[in-house]
């Protein structure tokens, strides 16, 4: 007669892996992680995220990624399939040089990540819809692009920029286009050369996620 195997020991086995994402803000990209949480979280993952406690510049924001990592090596039995700490932050006011050495770092290793978006986060928005990559001279232009495109293709009405910013159901509108954003950004091909200008790396992890949560 086969053994009966404990319902909660059968939970605690599945091949559960993590990802943490360390971000800049409060608002804006978590809003997006809110909804890639609602919608992988459980399958074979863990999401789960926090606003940097060490500043919002890049060097801080991976200092902090850092700390976190640390800290879920004493638990890291509980992830059976790994874990992988993201350090997530626009271009800002950091130095190139930082940032290139922060990804040269993290990509080194396995339980680390980054992902860095220039001008800012909404540009990973935009390839949501079509695949461009307009030289933004800021952030703001960039996001009232974006605002503007995203109002387009997903019949929405933002009028007010912060509001867009950090609008909580923004992965409601737009994530069933995630799959789309990560080809797009494929075929932009963003590489070091352009790590100043338009750029955007965030498809590396986002398709991680769907392959290990599918």
């Amino acid at each position: 007669m086969a053994r009966k195997i404990n319902p909660k020991i059968q939970q605690r086995e599945l091949p559960y892996k993590l990802y943490y994402f360390v971000c800049e803000d409060a608002e804006s990209m978590q809003c997006y992680l809110n909804g890639l949480k609602k919608l992988y979280d459980g399958k074979k993952i863990v999401i789960q995220k926090e606003k940097s406690n060490r500043g919002n510049d890049a060097k801080s924001v991976q200092l902090s990624a850092k700390n976190k990592r640390k800290e879920l090596e004493r638990i890291k039995d509980s992830y059976p399939n790994g874990y992988m700490v993201i350090a997530c932050f626009d271009k800002d006011q950091n130095k190139l040089k930082d940032i290139k050495n922060i990804i040269s770092e993290n990509a080194k290793r396995t339980d680390m990540g980054t992902i860095y978006n220039s001008p800012c986060y909404e540009y990973w928005l935009l390839l949501h819809t079509r695949s461009v990559a307009p030289q933004f001279t800021n952030s703001e232009k960039c996001c009232k692009e974006v605002m503007k495109e995203i109002n387009r293709y997903y019949n929405q009405n933002f009028t007010d920029l912060g509001k867009f910013k950090n609008a909580k159901n923004i992965f409601d509108i737009l994530g069933n286009d995630l799959p789309k954003a990560i080809q797009n950004a494929k075929l932009l091909g963003f590489n070091e050369d352009n790590m100043d200008g338009t750029y955007t790396n965030a498809h590396v992890v986002f398709e991680e996620i769907i392959k290990v949560a599918e």
